[in-house]
C-alpha cells in the first residue's frame, strides 16, 4: 500500500452476545493504520450489534500504539464511532454516532471526511 496507508497487521476477536433466547455472534477486525489509526469492523451476520460493544476492546488496541494522541474508528457498516485516546492523561473522548440512516440522510461523507483529516494530520 501507498504511504501513509501502512497497514499493520490485523487482529480478530471472536464474540457471542445473548439476546433473550437467541445467540448473536460475530467478529471484530481491528487493522492499524500508519501507527495512529484503528479501523475496527464488527462483523455480523445479523443486524443489532451497537458500535459501543467494541469499546472496551478498541481501547485495548490504542494503549499500545507508540504516538499519542491516538485514534480509533469503530464501525458496523450501518453506525461509526470515532475514538481519541491521550496516553499521557489516560483519557478517552468518543464522537458522536454517525449512521447511513437518518432522517436526514446518511452521514457517510461526513465520516469519510474525518477519516481523511486523521490519515493526512502532521
Amino acid at each position: 500500500m501507498d504511504a501513509p496507508y501502512q497497514v499493520r497487521g490485523k487482529k480478530y476477536v471472536r464474540f457471542e452476545i445473548e439476546d433473550g433466547a437467541t445467540t448473536l455472534d460475530g467478529l471484530i477486525d481491528a487493522i492499524l493504520i500508519n501507527e495512529e489509526l484503528w479501523l475496527i469492523v464488527i462483523e455480523s451476520k445479523r443486524y443489532g450489534f451497537s458500535v459501543r460493544q467494541a469499546l472496551a476492546q478498541t481501547l485495548s488496541y490504542m494503549v499500545s500504539a507508540p504516538t499519542s494522541p491516538v485514534f480509533a474508528l469503530i464501525t458496523t457498516g450501518e453506525d461509526s464511532l470515532f475514538v481519541k485516546l491521550d496516553q499521557a492523561t489516560g483519557r478517552y473522548g468518543l464522537s458522536n454516532k454517525f449512521t447511513l440512516t437518518t432522517a436526514e440522510g446518511n452521514e457517510l461523507c461526513q465520516v469519510a471526511q474525518i477519516l481523511q483529516r486523521l490519515v493526512t494530520r502532521p
